[in-house]
């Protein structure tokens, strides 16, 4: 398998919710992108004609984040497109993830509000700063694809489920009779049960993979993610087992996807368990949180990375393990800030839902003042704002 080729700039886009077109949801460097711009004109530009070459000839895309992935061990979003889609140098548009707004019924701790409005009010509180420039943004590039090749279509939020622009996406793909030629993809935060025309669409498709977001067993999710509830999201997970079911056998698959951060690190093997246990017919996948820098796990003190590698013996952990062993910058105390912080903010307390991390945060000796990681913080957003995909 190459080592840089990736079929998303060649066959594939992100819409994003604040209408800019990028190469794919994981690119970190938005600079040279413009918002509103047509996605062909995008697809087109000498940009991307220059990332073309240079994966090409062995060098990744500076925004690309799959080689810290695949360093790591971690089978990365390009690896698993090209074992899908192969080595195609066409400009056949091919892939296509949307991302509708960022209208989410949740807060989860290590999102913002360029993908949940719900934190547009306490970054303000929090930062002094808004990763959004707006409270709500709303993708429309998305009603000038081009849908005549498309295989494999990703939908994300916000909460998809909540949206109105997916329900109309999937009925115009079902009224054209084009559902029956794609492996749809979608993600959703397990709360929210599908409406009639989103779940025809579901029913229908080539294939179907769903990526259920649950970060933790129990109440450890409910704090992780705020605004869910573990028993809604245990009777919404039953819903799709049921559908699971009715789907043709061998083109279905359900993920709990867990993004992996300081929060949840310790407690992984628990949510597995639970999965194993009550939906065999579900498998588990992982993403390293990357961003913010304070909730990545090897940014954390060497005690606590040694105290989770104790937990983490399975070789299902492996990569997760050789990801937080990575060179890494002891940023626990502004984690610490941030963790407080939003606790008073929200009225939420970790308690004993984690008593590894309440341990460590308890003893931790070297946290720097509120001052000196608001000024961190701050940074932090510019950059991502700077860099990223706002």
């Amino acid at each position: 398998m190459s080592k840089t080729y990736c079929p998303y700039p060649f066959n594939g886009i992100s819409l994003q919710p604040n209408n800019m077109v990028l190469p794919c949801g994981q690119y970190m460097d938005s600079a040279p992108f413009q918002k509103i711009i047509p996605i062909n004109e995008v697809r087109n530009s000498d940009y991307m004609k220059d990332m073309r070459s240079r994966m090409l000839n062995n060098q990744h895309g500076i925004g690309c984040q799959c080689p810290a992935e695949e360093e790591a061990g971690i089978v990365s979003m390009r690896q698993k497109s090209i074992e899908k889609f192969g080595i195609d140098y066409s400009d056949d548009l091919k892939i296509v993830e949307i991302f509708f707004d960022n209208v989410c019924n949740l807060k989860c701790r290590s999102c913002g509000s360029n993908n949940s409005h719900l934190w547009f009010e306490e970054e303000k509180e929090l930062y002094g700063i808004t990763l959004s420039p707006t409270k709500y943004q709303k993708n429309t590039l998305y009603k000038n694809l081009d849908l005549s090749k498309l295989e494999m279509v990703d939908l994300y939020g916000g909460e998809p489920m909540l949206s109105v622009d997916v329900e109309n996406f999937l009925t115009t793909l079902c009224e054209n009779n084009l559902i029956k030629n794609i492996e749809l993809s979608m993600s959703t935060n397990c709360t929210v049960i599908p409406k009639d025309n989103v779940l025809k669409a579901l029913l229908s498709a080539r294939t179907l993979k769903l990526a259920l977001s649950i970060d933790a067993y129990g109440e450890l999710n409910n704090i992780i993610r705020s605004g869910s509830d573990f028993d809604e999201i245990i009777n919404v997970m039953k819903f799709f087992k049921n559908l699971y079911w009715q789907r043709p056998e061998g083109t279905t698959t359900i993920l709990v996807h867990s993004a992996v951060s300081v929060y949840n690190v310790n407690l992984l093997p628990e949510l597995d368990d639970f999965v194993i246990s009550n939906f065999p017919e579900f498998s588990s996948s992982t993403q390293v949180v990357q961003f913010p820098l304070f909730l990545s796990i090897k940014n954390t003190p060497s005690d606590f990375k040694n105290n989770v590698k104790q937990l983490l013996t399975h070789d299902r952990y492996s990569s997760i393990v050789k990801y937080m062993e990575q060179d890494g910058e002891d940023l626990f105390g502004h984690f610490v800030n941030f963790h407080t912080k939003l606790n008073e903010i929200r009225q939420e307390d970790l308690g004993n839902k984690n008593q590894l991390l309440s341990t460590a945060i308890t003893g931790y000796k070297q946290t720097p003042s509120v001052e000196e990681s608001k000024i961190f913080f701050k940074k932090i957003i510019n950059d991502m704002k700077t860099n990223m995909l706002v």
